[in-house]
This record gives C-alpha cells, sequence and structure tokens, in this order.
C-alpha cells in the first residue's frame, strides 16, 4: 500500500462495524425496504450507512480520527461506501438521505455531503470517497470540498475498445464529464481485466492510451 494512503476504498464497515453498532443502534445503517440493513443476505458483505444521521458522522469521525494517529504521515483517507453486489448497492432510504439525494438528483448527493463534512473536520487531511455504482452519477447542486478526492470508478464499462466506441463507455463518460464540472480532484479506477476469466490475456495496450488522454481532458490527476 502506498504509504500517502491511510484507508482505501470500501471503508465504511471498517469506520462503522456493523458487528459492533448494528444491535444497539440500527440507525447508524442505510433504511431498505422499509428496514434497517447491517449486513447482507450472505451475512458478510455489509450495507451502507444512514450518512444524514448527525451520530454516524461523529461516529465516524471518532474511529477515522484514531486510524490517522496511528498513520500520521498519511494523506489519503477513503470514506467511501461499501463494496455490495445489490443492484441498487442498498443506500439509504430514510427520509432525510432520500430528500437530499433527490435534490441532488442523484444517490452521489448524500455520499459528497458526507464526505464534505467529514473533510471539515480533517483539513489537513484530503478524504476520498467512491463514485461507484450507484453514486456513479455526479450531483447536481452540491460540490466536494477541496480535500475530497473523487474515485470514479468504470466497472460496468466494456472494455474490448476505448470508452469513446461502446455504449457502456459512453455512459461512463457522461458520468465523468459530470464530475470535472465540479472538482479537479479525481482519482479513475480502471478496470482492465476480464472478469469472467481473470487470469486470461487481457490485450488491452491498444485501449489505454486513449482513455487516458480521455482521462487527462477530464481533470482527473490519479489513474
Amino acid at each position: 500500500m502506498n504509504p500517502d494512503w491511510g484507508m482505501w476504498v470500501h471503508t465504511f464497515a471498517q469506520l462503522l462495524p456493523p458487528d459492533r453498532y448494528f444491535a444497539e443502534h440500527p440507525e447508524y445503517y442505510a433504511l431498505v425496504d422499509g428496514k434497517r440493513v447491517g449486513m447482507q443476505a450472505d451475512g458478510h458483505l455489509c450495507a451502507q450507512l444512514c450518512l444524514t444521521d448527525p451520530d454516524v458522522l461523529e461516529t465516524v469521525v471518532e474511529n477515522l480520527g484514531d486510524r490517522m494517529r496511528e498513520q500520521p504521515d498519511a494523506l489519503y483517507w477513503s470514506v467511501s461506501q461499501n463494496d455490495t453486489y445489490a443492484e441498487h448497492g442498498y443506500n439509504c432510504a430514510c427520509p432525510s438521505c432520500r430528500e437530499l439525494d433527490e435534490q441532488a438528483g442523484a444517490p452521489s448527493g448524500s455520499v459528497v455531503a458526507f464526505a464534505n463534512r467529514v473533510a471539515a473536520r480533517f483539513p489537513d487531511k484530503m478524504i476520498s470517497t467512491l463514485a461507484y455504482r450507484y453514486s456513479r452519477t455526479a450531483p447536481k447542486g452540491i460540490r466536494p470540498a477541496d480535500n475530497v478526492n473523487i474515485m470514479l470508478c468504470d466497472i460496468d464499462c466494456d472494455r474490448e475498445v476505448p470508452l469513446t466506441d461502446n455504449a457502456s463507455g459512453r455512459e461512463f463518460i457522461e458520468a465523468m464529464e459530470g464530475w470535472a464540472a465540479l472538482s479537479d480532484n479525481i482519482f479513475v479506477w480502471d478496470y482492465g481485466i476480464n472478469f469472467d476469466n481473470m487470469v486470461t490475456p487481457f490485450p488491452n495496450f491498444p485501449i489505454l492510451k486513449p482513455n487516458i488522454g480521455l482521462f487527462r481532458r477530464n481533470h482527473v490527476t490519479m489513474h
């Protein structure tokens, strides 16, 4: 791990472990289909947090601060959604989260708002959050703070041609352009791999150059 990074992606479950908090505070976790969900049906993948609950913010800040004291030289700290396999990601649908997301036109509204609040507590650190699956589309009316890094993921894109050359890639480009209008602090997590068979050769050298050029034109500084 790069020593500049203190925590690396999908960290909600690390910062607010459901096996530690859910029994006493189910309200800390996403409201999904009318009930609070701390774990998915498979028993180990954690659901998301309720990002508008003020106690969630305070507890995450406290636990994140403890980790920062253990690695005081690390600059980047990921405060980001868990990696869930559900189609809609199990983001919180409580009235306050839903209202914020509806105002922003996308579920990324509550994600960015939460990252901004955490970043305000740690002005000398960079708080990285994911634009991933349900949160990929940029919000309207809310900008990432200067010390919030957006890690934008193209996991849903076909990779046999450059992103400009297929429908899934063009959808990603639209999302990227939305983030580029809001931030110059964008990290693209690019999936150069064949998930159907991860050990087979994946000849993507001709694809890398046009994609990286596309990223650079859209304020991406890390890849």
